[in-house]
């Protein structure tokens, strides 16, 4: 049995590999050493949003607007320029280096312009090309570290540190002293809480415009939705939430108090969740409806102050 899912764990990384291999067409008309690349721009997209050139090669981009002014930025190689509506701008470059390069519309055509984008990718991409090395490389090495281990790796995160080991923090004067406050962790979130007060202010005031001159769109889902992902739950774990001013006024109405103890009876109805959802399809549909509009919270500052 172990032998069958070891065959079968390599050819699907073979298969994988060699799916990614696949030969890709270039754009556009090469003449000599220069490719011409027409290029049709239109809320919010590009037409076509992908264009393939071989490594070397002079490129020749031809904007055309269909309908209002539209901008291009080729990231990595720092070019831009704008055409208006109706109109055919040129821009050329060598493209020197390989890789995949993104291009985005970089001046406001309306709510969605943070989605104009598209890829410029130089032949052979070398970067994808280690990077499939890598991660077979890393699958190849997942399977024989796995097959040489012996006991029970379920007790041990990541087969190395054990589930049940801890680290005591009270041990420290200090932190002991911290936590024992009664101020905390209110101080906390009260600068947390201050914080969302002023992004949902900016949100508010921001109405329909363009999310990316917003101040609460910027804060909300370029850096804190990026900081709750890969630090503050992943790292700082239940100490985000311990912190987290959205239930501050919640937590008032309920206890009657924000620092000293607060009543023991609940203002509450005490009714218990129903015993048909306590399962994860609530949280999965809600997650599903808020994915599916994600776009646009994303772009409407009346949308992410709601």
């Amino acid at each position: 049995m172990k032998r069958f899912s070891l065959i079968l764990n390599v050819i699907i990384i073979g298969l994988t590999l060699f799916s990614c291999q696949q030969s890709e067409k270039l754009s556009g008309e090469l003449v000599g050493n220069q490719r011409t690349i027409e290029i049709k721009a239109r809320r919010y997209a590009y037409n076509p949003n992908i264009i393939r050139v071989n490594q070397g090669e002079s490129v020749v981009i031809k904007l055309i607007s269909e309908d209002v002014t539209h901008g291009f930025y080729l990231d990595g190689y720092e070019k831009e320029f704008f055409v208006p509506p109706g109109e055919i701008r040129v821009m050329g470059f060598k493209a020197d280096k390989s890789g995949r390069f993104t291009f985005r519309c970089s001046v406001t055509c309306g709510e969605f312009h943070p989605y104009m984008v598209g890829y410029l990718k130089v032949l052979p991409n070398q970067p994808y090309q280690t990077g499939l090395f890598l991660v077979a490389l890393l699958g190849i090495a997942s399977l024989a570290w796995t097959r040489t281990r012996r006991g029970n790796l379920q007790d041990k995160l990541f087969g190395i540190i054990p589930l049940n080991w801890r680290f005591d923090l009270t041990r420290y004067k200090t932190i002991r002293l911290i936590f024992k406050s009664r101020w905390f962790p209110f101080v906390f979130i009260l600068i947390n809480f201050f914080i969302f007060m002023v992004i949902l202010i900016a949100s508010f005031s921001g109405g329909n415009s363009a999310g990316n001159y917003n101040f609460g769109v910027m804060m909300v889902w370029i850096l804190w939705w990026v900081l709750l992902m890969t630090i503050f739950v992943p790292i700082i774990g239940r100490f985000w939430c311990m912190v987290c001013p959205f239930p501050l006024l919640g937590d008032w109405l309920q206890r009657g108090k924000l620092i000293g103890v607060g009543r023991q009876k609940s203002w509450g109805m005490n009714k218990k969740w129903p015993r048909k959802f306590r399962n994860l399809w609530p949280v999965t549909m809600i997650l599903f409806v808020s994915t599916f509009f994600f776009g646009f919270f994303t772009v409407k500052p009346i949308a992410t102050f709601v």
